[in-house]
């Protein structure tokens, strides 16, 4: 089985740390992160997991909340990459969210549509997650720069 991995696969810790959050309107994101890859580009399952936290913080900041006080997971994802994600330069992940809906248990879900760098990459998640009874909401978040997403 080791022979069916790649050095970079075996050898690399990608890494990504957000220089940046801002949210642009109610229902829009943007994210700046500096990435660290073994290789010159982004591989897709790194892609979609800076991607994917970054959806998570959006609906929980979204949803007017300083931290994470509940379980997000995704049922689904469509990611499409039209070009190489360079781990060279800083990636820019800009999120949209859709309304959030809420079926009779409880549970509650939102589409997620994804654009990073402007077209190298881009698609959907849908996230699922039931929120808390008691809450420490914050309330709207004004168009203004995040807190440190890690927060989150």
């Amino acid at each position: 089985p080791s022979q069916l991995s790649s050095r970079v696969l075996k050898d690399s810790i990608e890494s990504f740390t957000y220089l940046s959050a801002v949210q642009e309107s109610p229902m829009e994101f943007r994210y700046e992160i500096a990435v660290q890859s073994g290789a010159s580009f982004c591989p897709l399952p790194f892609v979609l997991r800076f991607v994917g936290d970054s959806s998570i913080v959006s609906i929980v900041r979204r949803l007017g909340f300083e931290k994470k006080e509940f379980s997000v997971w995704g049922s689904d994802c469509k990611c499409l990459t039209h070009k190489n994600v360079s781990a060279l330069e800083q990636v820019l992940v800009r999120i949209r969210l859709s309304e959030v809906s809420v079926d009779s248990s409880g549970t509650s879900r939102c589409l997620i549509h994804f654009d990073v760098n402007n077209g190298s990459a881009d698609g959907t998640f849908s996230l699922v997650f039931r929120r808390p009874k008691k809450t420490t909401m914050v309330g709207q978040l004004p168009k203004r720069k995040l807190a440190s997403p890690a927060a989150a």
